[in-house]
Protein backbone atom coordinates (compact mmCIF):
# COMPACT_ATOMS: atom_id res chain seq x y z
CA UNK A 1 0.00 0.00 0.00
CA UNK A 2 2.94 2.48 1.21
CA UNK A 3 4.30 1.91 -2.92
CA UNK A 4 0.89 2.45 -4.23
CA UNK A 5 0.00 5.86 -2.16
CA UNK A 6 3.97 6.52 -3.07
CA UNK A 7 3.36 6.01 -7.46
CA UNK A 8 -0.40 8.00 -7.01
CA UNK A 9 0.43 11.22 -4.74
CA UNK A 10 2.09 13.21 -7.76
CA UNK A 11 -0.55 12.41 -9.32
CA UNK A 12 -3.39 14.27 -7.38
CA UNK A 13 -1.44 17.51 -7.96
CA UNK A 14 -3.52 20.13 -9.69
CA UNK A 15 -2.71 20.27 -12.87
CA UNK A 16 -3.27 23.03 -15.73
CA UNK A 17 -5.65 22.72 -18.37
CA UNK A 18 -4.90 21.11 -22.04
CA UNK A 19 -5.26 24.54 -23.75
CA UNK A 20 -2.91 26.09 -21.05
CA UNK A 21 -0.34 23.86 -21.54
CA UNK A 22 -0.28 23.86 -25.55
CA UNK A 23 -0.26 28.07 -24.93
CA UNK A 24 2.26 27.49 -22.89
CA UNK A 25 4.64 25.40 -25.39
CA UNK A 26 3.47 27.40 -28.20
CA UNK A 27 4.74 30.51 -26.16
CA UNK A 28 8.06 28.75 -25.55
CA UNK A 29 8.47 28.00 -29.47
CA UNK A 30 8.56 31.77 -30.51
CA UNK A 31 10.07 32.82 -27.62
CA UNK A 32 13.27 30.52 -28.62
CA UNK A 33 12.43 31.66 -32.41
CA UNK A 34 13.08 34.87 -32.20
CA UNK A 35 16.55 34.22 -29.63
CA UNK A 36 17.19 32.21 -32.55
CA UNK A 37 16.48 35.36 -35.32
CA UNK A 38 18.55 38.07 -33.16
CA UNK A 39 21.50 35.63 -32.01
CA UNK A 40 20.73 35.44 -28.35
CA UNK A 41 21.59 32.71 -25.91
CA UNK A 42 19.37 29.94 -24.71
CA UNK A 43 18.31 31.43 -20.90
CA UNK A 44 19.45 29.11 -17.89
CA UNK A 45 16.75 25.68 -17.55
CA UNK A 46 14.97 26.40 -14.41
CA UNK A 47 15.73 23.37 -11.64
CA UNK A 48 12.52 21.47 -11.54
CA UNK A 49 11.02 20.51 -8.16
CA UNK A 50 11.25 16.87 -7.08
CA UNK A 51 8.76 16.71 -5.03
CA UNK A 52 7.94 17.19 -1.07
CA UNK A 53 9.79 15.38 1.46
CA UNK A 54 7.18 13.03 2.09
CA UNK A 55 7.10 11.64 -1.69
CA UNK A 56 10.73 11.24 -0.91
CA UNK A 57 10.37 9.27 2.48
CA UNK A 58 7.47 7.18 1.15
CA UNK A 59 9.63 6.54 -1.99
CA UNK A 60 12.29 5.40 0.07
CA UNK A 61 10.30 3.41 2.55
CA UNK A 62 8.36 0.91 0.47
CA UNK A 63 11.64 -0.83 -1.04
CA UNK A 64 12.79 -0.91 2.66
CA UNK A 65 10.11 -2.81 3.77
CA UNK A 66 10.07 -5.20 0.67
CA UNK A 67 13.76 -6.08 1.71
CA UNK A 68 13.14 -6.01 5.48
CA UNK A 69 10.44 -9.11 4.32
CA UNK A 70 12.90 -10.14 2.28
CA UNK A 71 15.26 -10.83 5.31
CA UNK A 72 12.77 -12.28 7.04
CA UNK A 73 11.26 -14.20 4.93
CA UNK A 74 14.79 -16.19 4.05
CA UNK A 75 15.90 -16.04 8.10
CA UNK A 76 11.99 -18.12 8.64
CA UNK A 77 12.72 -20.38 5.73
Amino acid sequence: MIVLIGIGLPMMDPKPSVGTQIGEIAGEMRRAAWRGFFGLAAPEPEPVPTGTQWQSILAMFGPALGALAVILGVVSA
